[in-house]
């Protein structure tokens, strides 16, 4: 053991100090991996941090060793050019190469600074021994190299190639010690150059495909295109013979990566292997071979490597949207699969007639979110990679398109129908595809007609029609493939229409058919797209584009412009003129339009816009923070679901305005939304795989928990209610503390090294440090149950310090708690909050106590409270009493196998007033202990003060008014401010609370809304107490549900839940099981017996434990 000294206590504190920046947006972040095809991977000098760019203009940075995304920066990027190809200039500087500049990225203020003026820069090196960086780029017609000064950002041009021709350069290698430099043009042509204080060309070489490199040696490793035997290593200098050097096997050479320091290897990758060259024995020495890593015969794509090679990084591609990562540390002999559970949907369908949406992703996985009062609920079903969906949007069956599992079998492709909540499937129809290569990697798409009767299924020779139950109706040969935008029914689906064109698009028509026979009705000339059937006026609906040059002060320009056709669905005659869409960009893009056509969302560059029939002009518009592609309407024409970025994002085209994104991850409990002012709302489990980012500093959603957290969020804006913005602008939201934690002796005040003891007590010793913003409190958890504890023995405080050293001040504490253990396994949790209710991540030790564990069996604390007789008579209930004995009544008789005694507490109508409520509470304090359970029933009234802003409060007997009487709440009823202190200061570490609080239906403007705010104060309970909780979130009594069930339907199904109900077969229910079918099935006893569901909620941070045992 180590004494303790005070500086020891300040080393803790500085090792917690972040970096000063200034101050910093957070951005909420997504680990979602790379995708396939990553054009650029650069890693920082350190290796640590890992920075490609996408396609789309997005730069992202990931944590090397993890794989977990840091943030992302958007480049402004048009997407008819190339992406940009990142350089780390230094440690916090990053260049940003494109066609038309140089960017100049800061790290410490994540911001953009100034450009560089390198017209069309296209390549860069970096001479390792004086750090000179050279940047090629276009000067007129010549390429072109620059100096950059990375110091200072200076520029200046060096060396201009001699030949007057538009073939810019792809690389540049650099051999500093030789003298020599090896650049390649687009063309394939390569120049050889003696470097110096110019640059001379020494040799050319013609042009080819093959990949010639320079090693710092001098040398030239050259690699031919395709699949080969040996590479090969020539020394220019002279004209000895080239150095075949075997591949192990023949195989395409991917990438040659020459070192930047000249005693670092040169690395050589295949699709399938990872090698380096042995400058001594040229040789290829195998690294790793990725031939089993899951991805088959799918390619590794690049390889990038810090400065010093410490860091290799390795991307292989998987499908189209997915991909493998890896990274090797040869010193230290580490292999790391990035990992990631991110779901990136491609797809997005809507149903018309209820909240529903279908997304897939690429990997063949296809979830359904319904969008329900109580939150989200998600199902999966995983069809083949690339499989395409379908969504009846009146009936919502489901349909997944799929091919032949394996590529010798006969080329059948299929359609595999779901009901609405993706149990079972209905049915499979295959049909045989056309025997081609093409066909058999290709996926049937499936396109269910509104009520889910017809299908149409497209394959890549045509298409054709079938009902729902496999009965085939008529096919149609048609080229190119169909999509599914191509395609609308009528209403009582006796038509079909649909988009015909020939493969160069010479020849486009819209065409309308009978649905059952395949007979042509009618066929219009029309280049269309989204086709869209109105009911109203036996309209059909559909886009057409037009192309348009104009011409400028800086040249001719071509854009494009959408027009709403609206023909008559019998005839095929117009019944309007064309509107034409006044939506200029260079690439407007159609979003989506509602079933009927009446209303269609475009995009320009930055902005959505949104017109209606019947003139569809004067567009509404929304300001865009990112990119969208396609979307879909959610029922009632409204709120438009748009895919972006990775997520789903979501917008009120009548307000019109952005409401938030959706993130998705694999598992179907874990996702979270996030609104315009930074509020969230996510399940426990998501809250640790997101975090926010202060530029590259991640800080975990967890964080900012208390402030920023929403249940039901998307549903109450959806709905229209006001939400209320967090008090806390996102933007000057200060980074959260840090905290350490150290084990102390209790007599010597010593450093605890070992994870066992012997001794009962300890000391916690936490350090915690917050350089701009004052600390509120510090939570301490024990075994996951948040403990009651003083501050003892404050060594370091410093929350005011300013110094000439410091020029900001610090809040920086150590504090000292006293820690009883138990015998066995003991787990030690803190998490510090500062003035904005911004946490801390956890920092979390676990210690063993040698000593025999406790072999009695643990005591039940056991309070029911039930109050049907208010002093107020108008607030009275039927049933409250009745379910609380009857609770505590099951409870007994299914617990009594697991406690040696159960210490009942019944408080009924008039005993139940807050003194009481308090004193008994007070007194399970003084007998319960750390072993025993503590659960808390509670029926009777509950309300959220402020008009649902303020406090959650249980209501007493006494109290006569609900709503508008803040200071009656507070002296009377019992807050859960009072319900989180009672509850740490009971020992026991299993604890459950179970709330059926109605509300008051005639004194409430909107039941949902106070129940969300209920729900919230609930949550915030569980999670700072570290106890569990079950409510009925906002419940209205009736007495129906009563004379029914016998008891009110919460509790009813909690009854029949302890009575064996929930049991997953081990005969005992535990708290988690209680939870799982409380959710389940209470929205179903409702449903039935009030007419509308009723969504319990429930929130758990403590250990799981049995507090039923069945015979």
């Amino acid at each position: 053991m180590r004494p303790i000294t005070q500086a020891i206590l300040f080393t803790l504190l500085l090792s917690l100090l972040p970096s000063t920046h200034a101050q910093l947006t957070p951005e909420l972040i997504l680990s979602t991996g790379l995708p396939h095809n990553t054009p650029h991977i650069a890693l920082s000098p350190d290796g640590e941090t890992t920075l490609t760019t996408q396609f789309d203009g997005t730069a992202i940075f990931y944590e090397t060793a993890t794989g977990r995304t840091l943030n992302s920066v958007n480049l402004e990027h048009d997407r008819y050019t190339e992406p940009y190809i990142p350089i780390f200039a230094s440690k916090d500087t990053v260049y940003f190469l494109s066609e038309k500049r140089i960017r100049t990225f800061d790290l410490p203020s994540y911001s953009f600074s100034r450009d560089l003026n390198v017209p069309e820069p296209t390549a860069y090196a970096r001479d390792a021994s004086s750090g000179q960086l050279y940047i090629a780029g276009q000067r007129g017609e010549r390429a072109t190299i620059w100096t950059v000064d990375p110091a200072n950002g200076r520029i200046r041009p060096f060396h201009t190639c001699t030949q007057e021709t538009l073939d810019p350069i792809t690389r540049i290698t650099l051999a500093p010690r030789e003298n020599l430099a090896l650049i390649t043009f687009k063309s394939g042509a390569t120049e050889l150059l003696k470097t110096g204080r110019s640059w001379v060309v020494a040799k050319t070489y013609p042009a080819s495909k093959d990949q010639r490199v320079l090693l710092p040696d001098g040398h030239i490793l050259t690699a031919p295109e395709g699949y080969i035997n040996s590479i090969t290593l020539t020394n220019p200098a002279d004209a000895s013979p080239p150095v075949e050097i075997a591949l192990p096997k023949k195989a395409p050479v991917v990438n040659i990566l020459p070192p930047v320091s000249p005693d670092k290897p040169t690395l050589v990758s295949t699709r399938e292997d990872l090698f380096q060259l042995d400058p001594a024995t040229r040789q290829l020495v195998a690294i790793r071979s990725f031939k089993n890593e899951s991805f088959g015969s799918q390619t590794v794509r690049k390889i990038a490597t810090s400065a010093d090679h410490d860091y290799i990084f390795v991307h292989a591609a998987l499908n189209f949207d997915y991909a493998l990562s890896f990274v090797l540390t040869p010193a230290a002999q580490q292999f790391t699969r990035w990992q990631t559970n991110a779901f990136r949907p491609r797809g997005i369908q809507a149903s018309s007639s209820s909240r529903t949406l279908l997304v897939n992703d690429s990997d063949g996985l296809v979830k359904r979110i319904d969008f329900t009062p109580a939150g989200l609920s998600i199902a999966s079903q995983k069809g083949q990679p690339l499989s395409q969906i379908s969504l009846a949007t009146q009936s919502n069956q489901i349909a997944i398109g799929g091919i032949s599992s394996s590529y010798q079998e006969p080329n059948y492709q299929s359609a595999t129908l779901y009901p609405p909540a993706f149990s079972k499937p209905i049915t499979t129809l295959k049909h045989r595809g056309t025997d081609t290569d093409n066909n058999r990697r290709s996926s049937t798409t499936p396109i269910l007609s509104p009520s889910g009767n017809h299908l149409v299924i497209v394959d890549p020779v045509g298409f054709h029609v079938r009902t729902s139950n496999g009965n085939f109706l008529w096919k149609f040969a048609h080229k190119p493939n169909l999509r599914p935008s191509d395609f609308a029914f009528n209403d009582n689906e006796t038509r079909l229409f649909f988009h015909k064109s020939q493969n160069d698009n010479s020849k486009s028509t819209v065409v309308a058919v009978e649905l059952q026979t395949g007979k042509q009705l009618w066929e219009i000339p029309a280049h269309a797209t989204h086709l869209r059937y109105d009911p109203t006026d036996n309209a059909l609906r559909f886009a057409t584009v037009k192309s348009y040059r104009s011409n400028t002060s800086s040249g001719t320009k071509n854009y494009i412009r959408h027009f709403v056709n609206t023909v008559d669905a019998d005839t095929g005659t117009a019944k309007r003129e064309p509107s034409r869409i006044d939506v200029f960009a260079d690439y407007p893009d159609i979003v989506a339009a509602t079933p009927d056509g009446r209303r269609w969302v475009f995009q320009d560059n930055k902005t959505l816009r949104i017109v209606s029939a019947p003139y569809f002009r004067n567009p509404s518009n929304i300001p865009l923070r990112k990119r969208v592609s396609s979307g879909a309407f959610l029922a009632g024409n409204k709120h438009l679901a748009a895919l972006s970025d990775n997520r789903i994002a979501f917008f009120d085209t009548d307000a019109p305005t952005y409401l938030g994104e959706l993130s998705l991850l694999q598992s179907d409990a874990q996702w979270a939304f996030v609104n315009r002012d930074g509020l969230f709302d996510a399940p426990a489990e998501t809250q640790s795989a997101l975090n926010f980012a202060f530029g590259l500093t991640p800080a975990p959603l967890a964080s900012f928990y208390e402030p920023y957290f929403r249940p039901r969020l998307l549903n109450a804006l959806f709905e229209g209610q006001a939400v209320t913005p967090p008090t806390i602008d996102i933007a000057t939201l200060a980074q959260p503390p840090a905290t350490k934690i150290t084990l102390l002796d209790k007599a010597t005040n010593s450093i605890l090294d070992s994870t066992t003891t012997e001794q009962n007590e300890i000391l916690l010793n936490v350090a915690i440090a917050s350089p701009t913003t004052p600390l509120r409190e510090v939570r301490v958890f024990h075994n996951g149950k948040r403990l009651n504890l003083a501050t003892r023995g404050l060594f370091v405080e410093d929350d005011t310090a300013e110094t000439t050293d410091s020029p900001a001040p610090s809040y920086n504490q150590n504090r000292q708690f006293p820690i009883q253990l138990l015998p066995g396994d003991n787990t030690l949790t803190v998490v510090a909050l500062n003035a904005q209710n911004i946490e801390s991540p956890p920092a979390e030790l676990s210690i063993h106590l040698k000593a025999d564990p406790n072999k009695t069996r643990p005591a039940l604390h056991l309070v029911a409270i039930g109050i049907d007789q208010y002093q107020n008579e108008k607030y009275n209930l039927n049933y409250a009493v009745a379910d609380a004995t009857a609770f505590a009544t099951t409870l007994q008789q299914n617990s009594t196998p697991l406690f040696s005694t159960v210490n009942y507490h019944p408080v009924k109508n008039d005993q139940a007033i807050k003194q009481t409520l308090v004193s008994t509470l007070e007194e399970i304090q003084k007998t319960a202990t750390p072993d025993d359970v503590f659960i808390f029933y509670y029926a009777g009234h509950g309300v959220v003060a402020k008009q649902g802003q303020g406090d959650f409060y249980l209501v007493p007997h006494d109290v006569t008014q609900l709503y508008g009487a803040d200071d009656q709440l507070q002296s009377r009823a019992v807050s859960s401010i009072q319900l989180q202190e009672l509850s740490s200061q009971i020992s026991a570490q299993k604890q459950l609370f179970i709330l059926d609080a109605c509300q008051s239906a005639g004194a409430i403007a909107s039941i949902s809304q106070r129940g969300a705010a209920e729900e919230k104060a609930i949550a915030q309970l569980a999670r700072s107490t570290g106890t569990h909780w079950l409510t009925a979130s906002g419940s209205q009594q009736f007495a129906t549900e009563f004379a029914e069930l016998g008891h009110g339907a919460f509790t009813y199904t909690l009854l029949q839940a302890l009575n064996g109900a929930a049991d997953k077969g081990d005969s005992q229910i535990t708290v988690n099981e209680l939870k799982a079918y409380l959710e389940s099935q209470v929205p179903e006893v409702t449903a039935k017996h009030k007419g509308t569901a009723q969504y319990p909620a429930s929130y758990g941070y403590g250990q799981d434990f049995p507090i039923a045992l069945l015979p």
